[in-house]
């Protein structure tokens, strides 16, 4: 369980970003191509993306977010990983709409993934 402050950065926008605190628990995927961390803005359309191109050197891990369709979105994201946190930033075109934005990500691992009752929890 990691609990992930998260902010969306637009371009020339960024005093105006708000963090948002996220309980996630990671786990592995089945899934080869299934994205490894997650995007958190709300809004956003990677949900049936893929991850491609992953790569990893002494702590840091970074792949493309590929989307389907002509026009689609797709980012990159690279994360620096520690023990027991992680900080990334994605940075996503958002298809034929042509904008840009950066999604910035700090966290740090809050204990294993069987949350308190009320707590809110996204499972990926």
């Amino acid at each position: 369980m990691y609990e992930v402050t998260s902010r969306l950065e637009l371009p020339h926008l960024e005093r105006w970003a708000i963090d948002k605190k996220t309980r996630i628990c990671l786990f592995s995927h089945e899934e080869n191509d299934a994205i490894p961390l997650p995007v958190l803005s709300g809004n956003n359309p990677f949900a049936k993306c893929s991850a491609a191109n992953l790569t990893t050197d002494n702590g840091t891990f970074q792949y493309d977010i590929v989307c389907p369709g002509r026009d689609a979105a797709k980012a990159h994201a690279i994360y620096e990983l520690g023990p027991d946190k992680f900080t990334g930033r994605i940075a996503m075109v958002m298809g034929a709409k042509n904008m840009t934005m950066t999604e910035v990500q700090r966290a740090k691992r809050v204990g294993g993934c069987q949350p308190a009752l009320g707590s809110p929890v996204t499972r990926f």
